[in-house]
C-alpha cells in the first residue's frame, strides 16, 4: 500500500491530498478512507456527515478501547471486498469489522458489579407497547417505536412467567402465585391468588382461562373468581409436569407443551393422549416440551428444552429431530417463529438460531453480533403485528425484524492446507500437500495405514463457528460435519471414490466453492481380478484332482471287493461244495454207520450249507453289481421263494410304486437283506402262518421296510426278553441300529407279527 506524504498545520482538517486507499499521517495523526463515509482519525473511526471534518463524525469505535497497541505505531490499513478494515502496526495484525447493529437492546443491565443481568421471563405486545415482567424487577414497559423505558410498577409485582392478551386491549398476567388481570394501567379485578406458580396462560373464550402450572393443568375464570386445578385422572402423567405452552390446530384441537410430553386435550380439556419418548404408541423423540409452531402445511415445529427441534408431520407420522448434529449451537430450544422467506428464528440456550427449512442451514447470532445475552428464557419471547420479533434472556429484551438481517455473501476460499500419509513401506509421515494440491487426486495402496487433511477456509470472521462437511460418494449417504479442519482417511472400500469437501464460514452459510478430490484405494495383489481367477482355477483345480483321487480309491476299493467275491465264490464256495458232497456221499454208502457217525455227518452238511449260504449272503453284499434297491428285492425274493413253497405260504413282496431306484451302500444291503432274512426264518420256524407280507416304501427322507404275518404273534413277555425277545429279535436290532435305523416289533391287530425297520440311506 502507498502512503502519502507528510504535512504540518492544522490536523483537523480534511488533507487535500487524501484520496481513497491513501494513508496519510499529520502531525501526531493517521487519516485514512475507509468509504461509505467512515474514516479513521488517529485511534478513532468517525461517521462523516456531508463535508465536515473528519473530527466532527460520530465516533463509531475507538480502537484503543479494542486494544491500547492500536493507539499508536499504525503503520498502514486495508479495506477488504467484505468490508473488514485491516490494521497494521508494529504490534501485529488487526482485523475490524463494523456493522451496524440490526439488534435493539432493551432492559440490558451493563453496570452490573455482580456480572449479574436482569433476567426477563414472559413478555407481550400491546399496541406500541412491549410489556416485559422479570424476576427481580418488576413490570416493564417499552415503547417499541422510540425503545423508551417505563417502569411500571416499583418491583413487588415480580410477575416472573405468564402473560397473556385478554382480547381487549388488557393483559392476563402472573404475579408469583397470583393472577391478575391489568389493562389501561389498571387492574380490571383485584389479583386472586393460586395454589401454584403459573407459567402459561391461554384465554378459552371471554369465560374461562386454561393455566400451565409448575405442577400440571388448571382452570380459572376471567374474573379471577374461581381457581379449579386438574385432577390426576384428567391430566395422566401431566399432574406432575411444568407446562409452558398452548396451541390450538387447525382441527380446533388444543395441545400443550410439557416438560413429560406433549399432551393432547379433548374439548372438554380432559388429556386425550401425551406424545413422548417414554410411549411406545404416542412417541416422539423429546419430552421437554417448550413451544409449539404449526406450518401452513399443518405441520408441527416441536421446540424442545434438550432434544433440539422437532418437525412432526401428522397427517404421514414422519418425524424428524434437528439437533447439535445438524448444526444447531445448542439441544435446548425455546420457541420457533417463522419470517417471510422460509426460514426459523429461535431463541436458545445459546444465542438466536436462525434456521432455513429449505437448505437446513443455521447461522447462530450470539453477543459478538449485538445482541444482549448468550442464554435466552422459556415463556420470554413473542411477535408484534409488525412482524418484529423480541427474546428475552439472563440479561434484557433482543428485539429485531428479520428482514433487517440481510447478509452479503463474499465466498472465502476453502483450500487444503496440509495433506501426509503414513507410509506403510517406510512407516514415515510423508508431505503430499504439493502432491494433492496439484493433481487433486489420493492414492492409498495396501500397505498405507491413513491419509490425513487439514482443511482451511480463509477467512477471519467467526472462526470458532466454522464448520466442516465432507461426504464421499458410494460411501456415506449424506454429509459429516465437524468442527475439527482435519480429515482422516482409512479403511475405505477398494476403488475409485470422489471426496467432496464444504465449509460453512461466519455468515452461516455454506461456501459455494467445494473441494472435489479424486481418491484411488489399490486393492492388494491377490484381491485382484487376475489374482482371484487364479485362486479360483487353483481351488478348482485342487477339488477336481482330490476328487478324481478319491474316485480311483472308490474304483479300487470296489474291484477289490469284486475280486474277494469272485475268490469267495469260486474258492471257499467250491470247498464248501465239495465237503457238503463228500458227507452226503458218505452218508448214502451201503456201510452200516453208528447212530454217533450218522448224527455227525449230517452236522457237517447241516453246517457246510448254512456256510455256503452265510458266503453267498457275503458275496451278495460285497458285489459292487448289486447296489440298487431293485438288487435286493430281487434277493428277497430268491430266498422267499423257496421257503414259501415249503411252508406253503402266501408269498407277497411289494416296492411302492414310484419310488426311484436308490443306491444302498455295501453296510445297508447286507443289513437290510439279514433284517428280512430274520424275520422270514421267524415266521417260518414259530409263526405257524399262511401268509407273509414284504412292503418296502418311501418314508418322508428314508425307508421303511416291513414285513407282516398272519401267525400267532409275539407275546409281551416274549418281547421283554433280551431287549426284543430272543437272540434273532435282538440281532435284527443291532442291524438296524447298524444303519442308523429303528426296528419296532408288535403285534398284528387281527393276529400275527408286524417287523418295521426305518432307515435313511447313506450312500458311500
Amino acid at each position: 500500500m502507498s502512503s502519502g506524504s507528510r504535512r504540518k498545520g492544522n490536523s483537523s482538517a480534511w488533507p487535500e491530498a487524501l484520496r481513497p486507499g491513501d494513508l496519510f499521517k499529520g502531525t501526531g495523526t493517521v487519516y485514512r478512507d475507509l468509504g461509505e463515509g467512515r474514516v479513521l482519525v488517529g485511534p478513532k473511526i468517525h461517521e462523516l456527515s456531508g463535508r465536515s471534518a473528519p473530527r466532527n463524525g460520530k465516533v463509531l469505535l475507538d480502537l484503543a478501547k479494542v486494544d491500547p497497541k492500536l493507539s499508536v505505531d499504525l503503520n498502514s490499513t486495508l479495506v477488504d471486498r467484505a468490508g473488514n478494515i485491516w490494521l497494521c502496526s508494529n504490534f501485529g495484525l488487526w482485523q475490524l469489522t463494523i456493522r451496524r447493529n440490526a439488534f435493539h437492546r432493551w432492559l440490558q443491565r451493563t453496570d452490573t458489579a455482580t456480572g449479574l443481568g436482569r433476567t426477563t421471563r414472559a413478555m407481550q405486545v400491546i399496541g406500541d407497547t412491549l410489556y416485559v415482567n422479570t424476576d427481580e424487577d418488576g413490570w416493564w414497559g417499552v415503547d417499541t417505536r422510540s425503545g423508551n423505558i417505563r417502569r411500571k410498577d416499583d418491583g413487588h409485582w415480580a410477575m416472573r412467567c405468564a402473560m397473556a392478551p385478554d382480547g381487549h386491549g388488557g393483559l392476563f398476567a402472573n404475579c408469583s402465585f397470583r393472577l391478575m388481570h391489568w389493562r389501561n394501567g389498571r387492574l380490571v379485578v383485584p389479583m386472586f391468588t393460586t395454589e401454584r406458580m403459573v407459567h402459561s396462560i391461554f384465554p378459552m373464550g371471554d369465560e374461562r382461562l386454561l393455566l400451565g402450572t409448575n405442577v400440571g393443568l388448571a382452570w380459572a375464570d376471567t374474573s379471577l373468581t374461581r381457581y379449579v386445578p386438574f385432577t390426576d385422572a384428567e391430566q395422566g402423567k401431566a399432574a406432575n409436569a411444568m407446562v409452558f405452552a398452548f396451541h390450538r390446530d387447525r382441527a380446533g384441537t388444543l395441545w400443550a407443551g410439557t416438560t413429560r410430553g406433549l399432551c393432547e386435550l379433548d374439548v372438554d380439556g380432559t388429556v386425550r393422549a401425551i406424545w413422548s419418548q417414554e410411549d411406545s404408541t404416542h412417541y416422539l423423540p423429546g419430552d421437554d416440551f417448550q413451544h409449539i409452531y404449526e406450518d401452513p402445511h399443518g405441520i408441527f415445529w416441536l421446540s424442545t428444552g434438550t432434544s433440539g427441534l422437532i418437525r412432526w408431520d401428522r397427517s404421514t407420522g414422519e418425524v424428524r429431530s434437528i439437533t447439535m448434529r445438524d448444526g444447531l449451537p445448542s439441544n435446548g430450544i425455546y420457541a420457533v417463529y417463522p419470517d417471510q422467506r422460509g426460514r426459523f428464528w429461535m431463541p436458545t440456550d445459546y444465542g438466536i438460531v436462525r434456521y432455513d427449512t429449505l437448505t437446513g442451514q443455521v447461522f447462530t447470532y450470539t453477543v459478538a453480533d449485538g445482541i444482549t445475552d448468550n442464554e435466552f428464557n422459556c415463556t420470554s419471547h413473542t411477535q408484534g403485528p409488525d412482524g418484529r420479533l423480541y427474546f428475552g434472556g439472563m440479561n434484557g429484551v433482543t428485539a429485531f425484524h428479520p428482514d433487517d438481517l440481510v447478509d452479503q455473501h463474499y465466498g472465502s476460499p476453502l483450500v487444503i492446507a496440509h495433506a501426509e500419509q503414513l507410509d506403510g513401506g517406510t512407516g514415515e509421515l510423508m508431505d503430499r500437500t504439493a502432491e494433492i494440491t496439484r493433481t487433486r487426486t489420493i492414492t492409498m495402496r495396501p500397505s498405507d495405514r491413513f491419509f490425513t487433511l487439514r482443511m482451511a477456509l480463509l477467512s477471519y470472521e467467526k472462526p470458532g463457528n466454522v464448520l466442516y462437511g465432507w461426504r464421499i460418494d458410494g460411501v456415506d449417504n449424506d454429509w459429516n460435519n465437524q468442527r475439527d479442519p482435519e480429515l482422516r482417511l482409512v479403511s475405505l472400500p477398494y476403488g475409485s471414490h470422489r471426496l467432496h469437501i464444504r465449509a460453512k464460514g461466519g455468515s452461516g452459510e455454506w461456501n459455494e466453492q467445494e473441494l472435489a478430490l479424486t481418491i484411488n484405494v489399490i486393492r492388494p495383489w491377490y484381491l485382484r481380478w487376475w489374482a482371484v481367477v487364479l485362486f479360483a482355477t487353483a481351488i478348482i483345480g485342487g477339488v477336481y484332482l482330490l476328487f478324481r483321487i478319491r474316485l480311483a480309491r472308490l474304483r479300487a476299493v470296489m474291484a477289490m471287493r469284486d475280486r474277494i467275491a469272485l475268490d469267495l465264490h469260486d474258492e471257499v464256495g467250491s470247498t464248501l461244495s465239495s465237503v457238503a458232497l463228500f458227507s452226503t456221499a458218505l452218508r448214502n454208502t451201503n456201510r452200516t454207520h453208528s447212530e454217533k457217525e450218522s448224527d455227525m455227518l449230517d452236522r457237517i452238511a447241516e453246517n457246510s450249507a448254512q456256510a455256503m449260504e452265510s458266503m453267498n449272503d457275503i458275496v451278495w453284499s460285497v458285489n459292487t453289481r448289486y447296489e440298487k434297491l431293485s438288487d435286493v428285492k430281487d434277493r428277497m425274493l430268491a430266498y422267499a421263494g423257496p421257503l414259501a413253497e415249503t411252508c406253503a405260504w402266501e408269498l407277497e413282496i411289494h416296492v411302492e410304486e414310484g419310488l426311484q431306484d436308490p443306491r444302498l451302500s455295501m453296510n445297508e444291503r447286507k443289513n437290510l437283506y439279514l433284517v428280512f432274512k430274520e424275520a422270514v426264518n421267524n415266521a417260518a420256524k414259530h409263526a405257524r402262518c399262511d401268509m407273509v407280507r414284504v412292503q418296502v416304501r418311501k418314508q418322508g427322507q428314508g425307508l421303511e421296510l416291513t414285513i407282516v404275518d398272519n401267525g400267532a404273534g409275539v407275546s409281551g413277555e416274549a418281547q421283554g426278553r433280551n431287549g426284543l425277545g430272543g437272540n434273532g429279535l435282538r440281532s435284527m436290532k443291532e442291524r438296524a441300529e447298524a444303519i442308523g435305523g429303528s426296528l419296532l416289533v408288535e403285534q398284528a391287530e387281527q393276529g400275527g407279527t408286524v417287523i418295521t425297520l426305518r432307515f435313511t440311506p447313506h450312500r458311500e
